[in-house]
């Protein structure tokens, strides 16, 4: 016998019936439950018939559906469940992006979906479900392992354009060491064809790539739109199974348990870096508003919660049922198709209405906790007090925007005059003012009095015929009014040249759908031409990249010059024959005393099949740069390097959330980019740039043709991007980067209060967290006591004591996992010191711990 007949005699191949169901995608959610429970009865029918058949289905939320719309069909479900043939799997709320949804969303989505399994199935799910997902961050791993899961299913690296992802069994690991057990399926998602021919064809790819592994696993039935598996399909299983005694069918997880024996002490490859997809890379950008709703709606959440706790630990009641809905409602829209703006338009209309509903709640819970919080705090002085509250772990100064009705002085409690600014935006007052210090999730204290001071202007301005130059104590800006190009950046504290080249700018790209760049690893190949949502195409044109950098202003002008900031202003009209006109202000701001440039991106958009990109050409080289990434942050090789492989070349449009910084390791300095809602990007040499807005058209409903051009423009209308340039000595670990992103997103609330007495004094951290590196990012109440879950995530790399300080005593502390549950490993110490709790923290590591407060 041939060593390729001994290696199939050895194998074993696992079939499972499976539907991959889109949550939503050419069709609206309410046809989606329809499917589901098309589908599922479908499957049940099946299994009365075939008892040796199983099925695979994922997402607490469609089995949620069943049992609140056709509660007999989730009856029969768990009947099943119970004997074995249908499986749970996944873990997580929906099959969620892996790239945008911030670490406290994908901690949630797992913390919600494995609960509702445990609560109605009786288990957890242990196999996590991503066959459809467009890549998967570095930091997953660390997240699975720490919510009940040991193993990772995906299809989708076959689609990889450039260059094919080599195994199809891998460990998969985080930053922090975890690690799961991963499966990349060698054919689909959805096998329809159920033949010997086709199994052994998938087999002996996996042999090529995995000779060390014996056993494969088939997922089948059609999928998308729902389907399952047909009995055409579960009969040809059947009769396998009695002419290829290697043949079974069997539950995902026991697939896993099996392999995992079986490769124990076998050299598996280890993937210690994120999972990148080379292809639909599009998806980072498409669909704008919900991408900023999304970011909005998860700072807010964060806040929210903070805020509560803080009130429920002095007696108030916690809205846990408010902030259930609206998790549930965030973490739904984090469905793969959804947030990566490949649905219909109904759907994101659909999606806008409901997050509006959750920012109405959100603002609401915490309007509450505000003031009750300020009913108790000492605000007796000169004028009406303002209470400013810090939501981030760490003492934190910045600007504050507060609406008011007539000019005021700002004072703090000694008196001074705090740094402030009357502005009208949108027909409304608002004062501006910049507080040097709110301290850590707590608030300060300061005073509102009639304006009598006369400030001079915090940002020095010079104008000639040709040039505009803004300066602080920081930076020297020198803007171009011929072109509205920012060509000079002079960092003064280091002395150092930030911009060459263009400098600073608009770019417009033809991004019109192209013929030619096709998925490498599947039988029937894809082409990007018809994924217009999907697909960035400025890079195919035969002809060469078509690029317009905005150079021909309307206008360029200052539009302030105060005692706080100055703003110039440049406005673009972009032409598109055939289209309205693009209207487009770039607007600039200097703070006085802010180490960073300021821009706000507004655009009233009307083009088609455009893409827009912020770019700045710098006077420096980075070899790796730094992006932020879920609880987390990775250094990606610039593409443009000599020494890029194909894999690193391949990554010419990335994701990243908050910030990417480009560090020079020669010269020891570096730039940020830190942005408000953006999630692609990309860097070639010299140049960074961010993707603002690409304009596809929406892809046709189920059951329609794909034609190319033929739907309806997406991304009309006004969107508004706010971004910061932060030049720094040092990496970005020295200089903060993530802080400072950090601070830039989340606002510094604040509340005018009347004067009164009260027991806190005028100013207060409720929790303090050292070491600096180390941030607190959820505060939360546990989901089945009244105790106090807090998370916290380590961001340098580096081990660490910490300590938390709270504002009641300390009566017991326990390390639990993502899911609530106890951790009892000798590493899992937590030492209560009163009002402290101590403890240790890993690399790159998320801990969460329970406290029992007096």
């Amino acid at each position: 016998m041939s060593q390729e007949k001994e290696a199939r005699a050895r194998s074993k191949i696992h079939m499972i019936g499976h539907s991959h169901i889109d949550a939503a995608w050419l069709w609206p959610v309410e046809e989606t439950i329809e499917v589901c429970k098309n589908t599922f009865s479908s499957v049940l029918s099946l299994m009365e018939k075939h008892p040796s058949f199983t099925f695979a289905q994922s997402s607490a939320q469609y089995y949620k559906w069943m049992e609140e719309h056709y509660p007999e069909v989730f009856k029969k479900i768990k009947e099943r469940v119970g004997k074995g043939q249908w499986e749970p799997v996944g873990g997580s709320w929906v099959e969620f992006d892996c790239n945008m949804p911030s670490g406290e969303s994908m901690v949630r989505q797992f913390l919600y979906g494995q609960r509702y399994f445990k609560s109605r199935f009786g288990s957890y799910a242990e196999v996590a479900w991503f066959p459809d997902c467009f890549g998967f961050s570095w930091t997953l791993p660390q997240i699975m392992r720490k919510a009940g899961i040991k193993y990772f299913v995906t299809h989708k690296l076959n689609w990889n354009d450039t260059v094919k992802f080599p195994y199809n069994v891998f460990w998969w690991q985080a930053p922090d060491g975890s690690k799961v057990l991963a499966y990349q399926t060698p054919g689909t998602y959805s096998e329809v064809n159920i033949s010997k021919g086709r199994l052994m064809a998938m087999l002996d790819k996996l042999k090529r790539r995995n000779p060390h592994v014996d056993r494969m696993l088939v997922l089948f039935g059609y999928g998308d739109h729902g389907g399952g598996p047909t009995e055409e399909m579960v009969e040809s299983v059947e009769k396998l199974m009695k002419e290829m005694p290697e043949v079974c069918f069997s539950k995902s997880v026991d697939f896993f348990k099996e392999l995992e024996k079986e490769i124990k002490d076998k050299p598996i490859p280890t993937i210690n870096d994120e999972l990148y997809l080379q292809f639909h890379r599009g998806t980072y950008t498409t669909e704008a508003k919900v991408k900023s709703y999304i970011r909005r709606t998860e700072i807010m959440l964060e806040i929210a919660e903070k805020l509560s706790s803080i009130a429920f630990m002095f007696g108030d009641k916690y809205p846990k049922e408010d902030f259930d809905r609206c998790w549930l409602t965030l973490l739904f829209n984090q469905f793969h198709d959804i947030i990566c703006g490949s649905c219909i338009k109904e759907v994101y209309e659909r999606t806008e209405r409901e997050f509006e509903e959750v920012s109405s709640t959100l603002k609401s819970i915490v309007n509450k906790a505000l003031s009750l919080m300020a009913s108790q705090v000492d605000t007796r002085g000169e004028g009406e007090s303002i209470i400013l509250f810090n939501a981030l772990s760490w003492d934190r100064g910045g600007i504050v925007e507060l609406e008011v009705d007539k000019e005021y002085d700002v004072k703090d409690e000694r008196g001074n005059i705090v740094p402030s600014q009357m502005i009208e935006e949108g027909g409304r007052r608002k004062l501006l003012f910049l507080v040097d210090k709110v301290p850590s999730i707590g608030y300060r204290v300061l005073r509102l009095t009639p304006r009598t001071s006369k400030l001079s202007p915090g940002v020095e301005v010079k104008e000639d015929e040709n040039t505009i130059v803004l300066e602080n104590e920081f930076l020297r800006i020198n803007i171009d009014k011929r072109t509205g190009l920012v060509r000079s950046i002079f960092d003064k504290i280091n002395g150092k040249e930030v911009l060459k080249g263009q400098g600073l700018r608009i770019e417009v790209f033809k991004d019109e759908p192209r013929e030619g760049r096709i998925t490498l690893d599947v039988e029937r190949p894809f082409d990007a031409v018809t994924m217009d949502a999907w697909e960035i195409y400025i890079f195919q044109r035969i002809e060469g990249v078509e690029v317009e950098p905005l150079t021909k202003p309307d206008e360029v002008k200052v539009v302030e010059r105060g005692p706080l900031r100055a703003v110039v202003d440049v406005k673009y009209t972009y032409k598109q024959e055939g289209r309205p006109d693009t209207k487009i202000t770039h607007r600039l701001i200097l703070y006085r005393a802010l180490p960073y440039l300021i821009g706000e991106v507004e655009m009233d958009c009307h083009t088609v099949h455009r893409l827009f990109k912020l770019s700045m050409d710098l006077n420096m080289y980075s070899e790796y740069v730094a992006y932020e990434i879920p609880y987390g942050a990775i250094l990606r090789r610039n593409p443009g390097s000599p020494y890029a492989s194909l894999y690193e070349r391949a990554k010419w449009e990335v994701p990243a959330h908050k910030w990417l910084d480009y560090y020079d390791s020669e010269e020891h300095y570096g730039v940020a980019l830190i942005n408000d809602s953006k999630y692609g990007f990309d860097v070639m040499t010299h140049t960074v740039r961010m993707t603002l807005l690409r304009t596809p058209r929406y892809p046709p409903r189920w059951g329609e043709p794909w034609i190319p051009g033929a739907g309806e423009p997406m991304e009309q209308g006004m969107h508004k991007t706010r971004y910061a340039i932060y030049p720094h000595k040092g990496d970005w670990k020295e200089a903060k980067v993530y802080k400072i992103a950090y601070e830039f997103n989340y606002p510094i609330l604040v509340r005018v209060e009347s004067a009164h007495e009260g027991k806190l004094p005028s100013s207060m951290s409720f929790i303090n967290i050292e070491p600096d590196h180390v941030i607190l990012s959820a505060v939360k109440r546990a989901e089945d006591s009244e105790d106090i879950i807090i998370r916290v995530y380590e961001v340098e790399g580096k081990d660490a004591d910490v300590k938390i300080s709270l504002p009641k005593e300390v009566t017991g502390a326990i390390e639990v996992d993502l899911l609530e549950r106890p951790i009892e490993t000798s590493e899992a110490k937590v030492e209560v010191k009163g009002r402290e709790v101590v403890f240790r923290v890993g690399h790159n590591e998320i801990k969460t711990l329970k406290l029992s407060l007096s």
